[in-house]
């Protein structure tokens, strides 16, 4: 019998939790967190492949094969560039965060590399080898900057012909657009025309993974008391322990985790304003 009320209570729990305020905010998190993970994926990805292609010295492969891992490598950029720019859009539209982007020159460079290939469908991509004394060469991948400078440097130039002769129909949105265009091309201009693209990648995957923990936080600190995100994580695992379809291990576990976060990096709120 007391197997059954344990289930019976444990039903109530989970009926309450479904209702609860907590929820509606925790679900919402859930979204966000699920574009985050799509891009997470996707940078695994595009390390792994960049990583294969790299480890394979340049005679091993003929012209043909090398391509092949090339192209495998566009696309997995592909997919890395559209989700890291269709998470940093699900914040900013969805949850009404509008923090700016560390590093926000590699979010620029790879949103505008978006806005390239959808009209240009690939860039070139070149293995590169270098060799210094009494070291192993070290093979990269590097970017032809060419096209890519041409593409942002149109783009910036309608905008600023806009502005000398139709300055009264400049948006706002136009001209932080061109200061972000001309800060790209800026930035363009320190690289060589075949420039190692791998740190510039990596930069902008450590960049989105820092906004979000920042994201996080901010969720944390504004939206959730220690004692209720406590007791809702006591109820999860409530729940969780005789009706394990309902909630994964991995969300009872990333809620135990987040109360850590809650309790050791956010002050605890005293409910005194500041004068």
């Amino acid at each position: 019998m007391e197997k059954y009320q344990a289930i019976f209570d444990a039903n109530k729990v989970r009926t309450q939790l479904e209702e609860s305020d907590a929820m509606v905010t925790w679900k919402k998190f859930q979204q966000g967190r699920s574009s985050y993970l799509i891009f997470l994926d996707n940078s695994k990805t595009v390390r792994q492949s960049i990583r294969k292609l790299n480890s394979i010295p340049m005679g091993h492969l003929d012209n043909d094969q090398r391509w092949r891992l090339q192209r495998t490598i566009v696309k997995d950029l592909h997919n890395i560039i559209s989700s890291g720019q269709n998470f940093l859009d699900h914040l900013k539209h969805s949850h009404n965060f509008n923090e700016s982007v560390h590093d926000k020159e590699y979010s620029i460079f790879f949103r505008e590399l978006r806005n390239y290939l959808v009209h240009n469908d690939a860039f070139s991509l070149v293995t590169r080898n270098e060799y210094g004394n009494g070291h192993a060469p070290k093979f990269y991948q590097a970017m032809d900057k060419t096209g890519f400078k041409s593409f942002v440097n149109n783009k910036a130039t309608k905008i600023y012909d806009k502005v000398q002769t139709e300055p009264t129909k400049v948006s706002k949105r136009e001209g932080e657009l061109l200061s972000e265009l001309f800060t790209l091309l800026n930035f363009l201009d320190e690289k060589e025309t075949l420039f190692d693209f791998e740190p510039i990648l990596e930069k902008y995957i450590l960049s989105l993974n820092a906004y979000y923990s920042k994201w996080v936080l901010s969720v944390l600190k504004k939206k959730v008391k220690l004692s209720e995100i406590t007791k809702f994580t006591e109820d999860m695992e409530t729940v969780h322990k005789h009706f394990p379809n309902s909630y994964s291990k991995s969300r009872v576990r990333y809620l135990k985790l987040a109360v850590a976060k809650k309790r050791t990096r956010i002050p605890p709120d005293t409910g005194k304003k500041k004068s």
